[in-house]
């Protein structure tokens, strides 16, 4: 009777702690980009940035159009919807990923972002938070890691050192045009309608 109740005892003991556990534990799941990682302030091209948690930390996407697309104005862009931001990003995604993840973004102050890095100069760039950028509104627009060489022809092409962290977009005669990577992911998105590049501001 004794060794009965003893063990009944240990039983209810043992359901006691295990259902104690499962009320105070929980298994976390972090999904893709929502690793700890401060979306506040970082350094570099980054891949897999959740937008909401972006924009939790004052981004706001300004400037969103397919690769395959030409003809939207710069002047437009800098100086019309994207005229408020002291801080510039560069991304892009699939859009199947719209309002979720960015495959690949980089940001710097807006005049590093913007810095005319001068027509064909192929090789040319300006670092900046991570980054080496480039810009000519008769070129290209885009960034490389931070000291990683590029080969802007027009767009930076052809360079396989961390190719996953290199963003480009072709830019002719003041205007977005059509083109070209996002990484390695998508690369030579000439015509492509199922890519898109975002410019965010905070």
């Amino acid at each position: 009777m004794i060794n009965s109740i003893r063990t009944l005892t240990i039983v209810v003991l043992t359901l006691f702690c295990i259902t104690a556990y499962a009320q105070t534990t929980k298994v976390v799941v972090i999904p893709l980009g929502d690793s700890p990682f401060n979306y506040a302030k970082f350094s570099g091209p980054q891949r897999d940035l959740k937008q909401s948690l972006l924009e939790d930390e004052g981004w706001e996407v300004c400037h969103t159009s397919v690769f395959g697309s030409g003809s939207s104005a710069l002047g437009s862009i800098l100086y019309g919807t994207c005229r408020i931001g002291a801080e510039l990003m560069l991304a892009c995604r699939p859009i199947e990923q719209v309002g979720g993840y960015f495959t690949l973004a980089a940001y710097a102050p807006r005049e590093d972002v913007t810095f005319n890095t001068g027509y064909n100069n192929i090789y040319t760039t300006h670092t900046a938070n991570g980054s080496e950028w480039y810009y000519d509104s008769d070129q290209s627009w885009g960034f490389a890691p931070e000291g990683a060489s590029v080969y802007k022809n027009p767009c930076d092409f052809g360079v396989q050192e961390e190719k996953d962290y290199r963003m480009c977009m072709h830019t002719d005669k003041g205007d977005l045009d059509q083109g070209f990577r996002c990484g390695d992911d998508a690369n030579s998105l000439q015509i492509s309608t199922t890519w898109e590049r975002v410019i965010l501001q905070r």
